[in-house]
């Protein structure tokens, strides 16, 4: 009776030892958190897990991050925009009402871009009501380019990430070539990033509304930027997409 207690106490304790799960999901939280989770306190820096970005027109496939949370703005800046009295045609910095075109914008907050971005439609949002991530792509000088989320790898490692894209909005519009997807790493805080899959196009009702996404065998060292991008192709005005389910997990050394 003493050695299967024993043995039953083993057990017990290699139980209590086993380390945590080395999964971790996105959640809209992230995205509404203002003041993320690094040491800095300042929501979307170099420290925290997650950050949101835009693509730089040029050079392509370099990331910066998107710099105004919704959540800071006044009333008044929700629901006219940022505008600058010396712009030389008073054109808004950021237009409002903010988060206007998405599906529900009174319960939407997210993270945009501080220039002559249309703020009722581009950035990375979480809709507090249906409890989605949605990514919208942006137009700059009229070229169409991706947003992304990017997640900070805790420990060096290979890990995958699964889930899937669904598209949200769909405008008629002969110009629709559906959505795409890409996942890539940088180990250069977004200056660069590498391509690692991709996929599309889904949505636009050119082709299927929803895609899965399964990518195993990313190899990455501590502090590198895993990225979830979402990119228009020639095309942006419809491409507003939720991320489901998203899960990134470390398989192995």
């Amino acid at each position: 009776m003493i050695k299967a207690s024993v043995v039953v106490l083993a057990i017990v304790a290699a139980v209590v030892a086993a380390p945590a799960s080395d999964s971790v999901e996105l959640t809209g939280e992230a995205v509404l958190d203002v003041n993320g989770t690094g040491p800095d306190g300042k929501g979307n820096t170099a420290d925290d897990t997650w950050q949101f970005w835009f693509e730089t027109v040029v050079p392509r496939g370099k990331f910066l991050h998107l710099d105004l949370c919704t959540q800071k703005m006044t009333a008044d800046q929700r629901e006219k925009g940022i505008y600058d009295a010396k712009a030389k045609r008073g054109k808004g910095k950021v237009q409002g009402p903010i988060a206007d075109k998405l599906p529900n914008p009174k319960e939407t907050e997210g993270w945009i871009f501080h220039s002559d971005w249309d703020g009722r439609f581009e950035g990375v949002w979480a809709d507090k009501k249906t409890k989605k991530v949605i990514l919208y792509p942006y137009v700059e000088k009229g070229q169409h380019r991706c947003v992304a989320i990017s997640y900070t790898v805790p420990k060096a490692g290979t890990y995958a990430l699964s889930g899937g894209m669904s598209d949200l909005h769909v405008w008629k519009h002969e110009k629709h070539d559906g959505i795409f997807w890409q996942i890539a790493t940088s180990a250069d805080a977004g200056k660069s990033v590498k391509v690692v899959a991709k996929g599309g196009p889904f949505g636009d009702e050119v082709a299927p509304a929803s895609t899965k996404i399964d990518v195993k065998d990313i190899k990455l060292a501590a502090g590198e930027l895993l990225f979830i991008i979402v990119d228009p192709g020639k095309w942006w005005g419809s491409d507003m997409a939720s991320l489901d389910d998203i899960k990134i997990t470390r398989t192995g050394d």
